[in-house]
């Protein structure tokens, strides 16, 4: 196991799963079923995701708390250190985000009911990362390992924006930063990568396949 990430099994999803019963309240909640129930179909295979943001130590990517987050870089300089990091480590794609916070969602549903969980991540993520408007925000970019409210174990939730890649490995962003309120860019929103808000203050979410 290599020290910042943990496996993410995805049978810990399924189509019967009680949280997908969830009668959807908003639109955002409707998009994310919809989401969640396609990538299951598409039978998503078990990775490795970061429970915290990527830094740079010596020119290299490292996984640890206290650090600078890694943005400022192009996606060139990134696919070579990735690479560097692990020959088997990639962007991660929209099938495996969508999986990850659907782990979330039925994690959090259990803790403070279904359409609680929902809302907080599909509606106003405030609890669950560095936002402008949660309770402990320094109004500022955040070092690394920031925990959220929730206590889960996955860490720097929000702070920055994550990119991921879509169909023909298009460009995506995906949840909040530092600079927005929850219900601008919750956790599980998911846009095209462009210029304004938040594109500027982002980095990859990086992800390991398992070999089977």
């Amino acid at each position: 196991m290599r020290r910042g990430f943990k496996v993410v099994k995805t049978n810990e999803v399924k189509l019967g799963d009680w949280f997908l019963k969830h009668n959807p309240k908003t639109e955002n909640e409707r998009i994310m079923k919809q989401r969640i129930i396609k990538a299951i179909k598409s039978g998503v295979e078990d990775f490795m995701a970061p429970t915290l943001e990527p830094s740079v130590q010596d020119g290299k990517l490292i996984f640890k708390s206290n650090m600078e987050p890694a943005i400022g870089f192009t996606m060139e300089w990134w696919e070579n250190a990735i690479h560097k990091f692990d020959p088997n480590a990639r962007i991660g794609k929209i099938e495996e985000r969508v999986i990850f916070v659907a782990i979330i969602i039925k994690q959090l549903s259990h803790k403070i009911g279904r359409s609680r969980a929902w809302a907080v991540c599909c509606n106003n993520s405030s609890e669950l990362g560095v936002y402008f408007d949660s309770d402990k925000s320094k109004k500022k970019i955040e070092r690394t390992g920031s925990e959220n409210e929730k206590n889960i174990c996955w860490r720097d939730l929000s702070n920055v924006r994550k990119l991921i890649l879509g169909k023909d490995k298009e460009v995506l962003i995906t949840g909040g930063y530092y600079l927005v309120k929850g219900n601008q860019m919750p956790l599980a929103s998911i846009e095209k990568y462009g210029i304004g808000p938040g594109y500027n203050c982002s980095l990859p979410w990086i992800i390991i396949p398992i070999k089977n």
